[in-house]
C-alpha cells in the first residue's frame, strides 16, 4: 500500500506509540546542540527517536517543554465520605473493601483503591497494625 509524499504510519504528531510526543529538558538542548554541529532535521530526528516535527517546532522556537505536577482532579469518593466515615466511626472493624462494596451498591463509580486510601487518610494505621505490616482494612 502506497502512501502519499510525508507521510508515514505511526509518525507524526502521536510518533511514540499512539502518544503525543514529550520531550525533556535535555532532549530540547540536544535539538540545538545536534542542529550546530549540522545534523539535518531528520538526522536529529532519527538521532532522538522523536518526530521530524517535533524537532523543526523546537528550532522554530518554541518554548522549551515545562512539566510539572498535575492539578488535582476532585475526588470520586467526595460524595460517599460522609457515608464511610460514619460507617467506620460506628464499626471501626469493617474493610475497605467491605466499604466499596456497600458504596458501590450506592452508585460509586470509581475503584476499590481509591477507597482504600480515603479509609487509611481518615483511620492512619495504629501501631498495632504498623507492628503487624498491614492494616486492618487491607486485604
Amino acid at each position: 500500500m502506497g502512501y502519499g509524499v510525508g507521510f508515514s504510519p505511526g509518525v507524526g504528531d502521536f510518533g511514540r506509540g499512539g502518544e503525543p510526543e514529550m520531550i525533556d529538558l535535555g532532549e530540547y538542548g540536544m535539538i540545538g546542540h545536534l542542529r550546530q554541529k549540522g545534523y539535518t532535521i531528520s538526522a536529529i530526528a532519527r538521532e532522538l527517536g522523536i518526530d521530524r516535527k517535533t524537532v523543526r517546532k523546537y528550532l522554530r522556537g518554541a518554548e522549551p517543554p515545562c512539566y510539572g505536577p498535575r492539578k488535582r482532579g476532585v475526588s470520586k469518593v467526595g460524595p460517599w465520605r460522609g457515608y464511610v466515615r460514619a460507617r467506620l466511626e460506628a464499626y471501626p472493624a469493617l474493610t475497605a473493601v467491605r466499604l466499596f462494596r456497600e458504596i458501590r451498591e450506592l452508585g460509586y463509580p470509581g475503584g476499590y483503591t481509591m477507597v482504600k486510601e480515603y479509609v487509611r487518610q481518615v483511620f492512619p494505621l495504629s501501631e498495632s497494625a504498623q507492628r503487624l505490616g498491614r492494616a486492618p482494612w487491607s486485604l
